[in-house]
């Protein structure tokens, strides 16, 4: 394939060839530089920080293709390099992952590494990422302890990681507003389709049309909330994400 050359330099005994490598297979991205995720995977390990680092921001941009990789990204959390542990936070949320053990993985891996790393810029990603991970409804069984963490970093030092933090608990908070909103409406419809229609029946009518009209705020607010998600990393990720 035309990704094999480039997989090849990943071994290459010049680091920075190996470096380059990987970027160009970031460059690539996607479906089409999948093959090489399991060389990718090994350039974790890498003696040179650089080569790490790049091939961390590569498998983010591989996305769902890289799934393979959550566990070896999760433990990049644990490097000695702040700027691999960074890259490796920003990308785990975009693995698309579905397999509940590695979604778990994942998540307590960008909470008790990412969350209280001493380097802001970290503590940052781990935020944006788990962020990320709220908006598309991938925390799963993990959304109580991810709410508990971002409850913590709320008195962060740092204010790009509080103001992370306020997002990410804003946008949960919306998203459980909505479930008892749609559990409402399941109950009030329940009633209706046992009791026959009487009197009564256009404030039933009513107050479902009125919990409709919450859910389409709702979802505004919701749209809202990822923008500025989107906007306040921005500068942040611009390095890793040009």
């Amino acid at each position: 394939g035309s990704v094999d050359p480039l997989a090849e330099r990943l071994a290459d005994p010049t680091s920075h060839v190996r470096a380059a490598a990987s970027r160009a297979l970031g460059c690539i991205g996607g479906k089409a530089a999948s093959a090489a995720v399991p060389k990718l995977i090994l350039c974790l390990k890498d003696s040179d920080h650089q080569v790490r680092r790049a091939t961390a921001i590569t498998l983010g941009r591989i996305g769902t293709f890289a799934a393979a990789a959550a566990p070896h990204l999760a433990d990049c959390m644990r490097d000695k390099n702040n700027q691999v542990r960074e890259a490796a936070a920003f990308s785990l949320s975009r693995l698309g992952l579905t397999e509940k053990l590695a979604t778990s993985v994942v998540i307590q891996s960008l909470i008790k590494r990412g969350l209280t790393d001493a380097v802001a810029e970290v503590r940052q990603a781990a935020a944006e990422s788990l962020a990320d991970l709220a908006r598309l409804e991938q925390l799963g069984t993990q959304k109580a302890a991810v709410e508990q963490a971002m409850t913590v970093r709320l008195k962060d030092d740092s204010a790009h990681v509080r103001n992370s933090a306020s997002t990410c608990l804003k946008l949960l908070s919306i998203q459980e507003e909505s479930v008892l909103k749609q559990k409402k409406k399941k109950r009030t419809s329940s009633r209706e389709n046992v009791e026959p229609s009487q009197e009564l029946s256009g404030g039933e009518d009513a107050d479902v049309e009125d919990s409709g009209d919450e859910s389409v705020l709702g979802l505004e607010d919701l749209a809202k909330l990822v923008s500025s998600v989107k906007k306040g990393s921005k500068s942040k990720t611009t390095p890793f994400w040009p």
